[in-house]
């Protein structure tokens, strides 16, 4: 496996838990009550949002940095933060 590989399993991973924490927000804004619903589960909602959102946020982070490991790629610190004149898309 290599880096570009393992960064692009990453950016899927970062859409997935931020797709996930925007759920869990819409919830949160619809003041939906998991008690009501499931009287046997304790499900907070608050902090599976704030949990998801933590994780998506490194995640994310580490997107980009993975990249710079990458012996093909050849991208650079300066690539990651101006991406306009990067060696690839």
């Amino acid at each position: 496996m290599t880096a570009l590989n393992l960064s692009s399993y990453f950016g899927l991973a970062a859409i997935s838990l931020l797709s996930l924490n925007i759920l869990f927000g819409l919830l949160l804004s619809t003041k939906f009550n998991p008690v009501r619903t499931w009287h046997s589960r304790r499900v907070t909602t608050l902090k599976h949002n704030t949990w998801t959102g933590y994780t998506a946020l490194a995640v994310s982070l580490a997107h980009p940095v993975l990249i710079l490991f990458s012996t093909t790629a050849h991208f650079h610190i300066v690539d990651i933060v101006y991406p306009v004149h990067a060696p690839k898309q």
